[in-house]
Formats: structure tokens, C-alpha cells, sequence
């Protein structure tokens, strides 16, 4: 999941972090469609429905990544990675 905070991104949100690794589908909790997405060396760019769900949060549910285990860091906060196959 992504947690968008804030005023709505426009057109389209791009994760930088989600540039690498396999994505299987994007969809915005609160809208049943499933959200068209490119990703290239720059990130994970979705393309956003015109309207905002509400005017606090959204969440993007974002499958099809496989991800390790997490790490722990000294601050308690989990590290996570994508697999040895960049998934």
C-alpha cells in the first residue's frame, strides 16, 4: 500500500521507490476500478482518476510485488527490500 497525504497529486502519482520489481495491478481504495500504470527507471507512475476520493488521505493498493521479509532498523521502523530478483 502507498499513502498519499495531502492535496491531490493531479494526473498522476509516481512512487521513485517503485522503480524496480514486477507490478501486477494499482487500484485506489474507495474506487473499484483498477488504475492504468507505467513504471520505468524513474518509478511507478499511476495515472489518477480526476475527482479525489475525499480531501485528507488516499491509498493506492499495489499488487503483484514480491517483497523480503523486513529488516529492523535501531529505530524500530521496518526496512523493507525487494527480493534477489527485484521483486
Amino acid at each position: 500500500y502507498a499513502i498519499i497525504l495531502g492535496q491531490w497529486p493531479g494526473a498522476e502519482a509516481v512512487i521513485t521507490s517503485l522503480a524496480e520489481g514486477k507490478i501486477a495491478a494499482v487500484t485506489l481504495l474507495g474506487n473499484d476500478d483498477r488504475l492504468d500504470f507505467t513504471q520505468d527507471a524513474t518509478g511507478l507512475k499511476i495515472k489518477l482518476p480526476a475527482a479525489a476520493p475525499c480531501k485528507y488521505a488516499y491509498v493506492l493498493k499495489i499488487t503483484g510485488l514480491k517483497m523480503n521479509s523486513p529488516t529492523w532498523t535501531e529505530s524500530g521502523n521496518p526496512q523493507l527490500q525487494p527480493g534477489a530478483d527485484g521483486n
